[in-house]
């Protein structure tokens, strides 16, 4: 990888593991639930089911696992959590140790970045579940949010670069660096 780009890539790479920290311990949103004409009532019979609830994103997979919906919550966190941290220890070692990281890793690298966007079709998902609940209930997306899809943009355009500098270095998998002043 070229010196200065590698040096893009691996800043990009810090500030998307920062982001995706942040995502992690922050908000990422507030549910307000509401009883439509009802809301009144249930106030008055049980008014802990209308309180405003923030979750964080391993906050919510422990109450889907708390909740019985193990599957659901195990999807959640390998997409979530697993994917991504795989997905950023792969970029910042290939950063810091070019031509270490063998084609093996490589080709592994390229199919954990095809679902690099799947964190965000979760949150949109969870936030298109509680826009269905009961007229009233309406969702407030917190700064984790934010953090979050600033992680997996960031991530994005590292692993596009870093991919598009790999495959320049491991030319046809055999890992020698090709030489683009012999090819102008």
């Amino acid at each position: 990888m070229k010196t200065h780009l590698r040096h893009i890539v691996s800043w990009l790479v810090l500030l998307s593991s920062v982001a995706f920290g942040a995502g992690l311990v922050l908000p990422l949103l507030t549910i307000q639930p509401g009883a439509g004409a009802w809301t009144a009532l249930v106030r008055l019979v049980a008014a802990d089911q209308l309180r405003p609830h923030s979750l964080t994103l391993p906050g919510g997979i422990y109450e889907l696992w708390e909740g019985g919906e193990v599957c659901l919550a195990l999807l959640l966190g390998l997409v979530s959590l697993v994917l991504p941290v795989v997905k950023l220890s792969v970029l910042w070692w290939e950063c810091n140790m070019i031509g270490g990281i063998g084609v093996a890793w490589f080709r592994f690298f390229q199919a954990v970045s095809r679902y690099a966007m799947l964190e965000v079709f979760v949150i949109a998902l969870l936030v298109m579940v509680v826009k269905t609940l009961p007229s009233g209930s309406h969702v407030t997306l917190h700064l984790g949010t934010a953090a979050f899809a600033l992680s997996v943009i960031l991530s994005l355009v590292a692993s596009q670069w870093s991919a598009s500098l790999l495959a320049r270095y491991y030319e046809n998998g055999t890992g020698v660096e090709k030489d683009e002043s012999k090819a102008a």
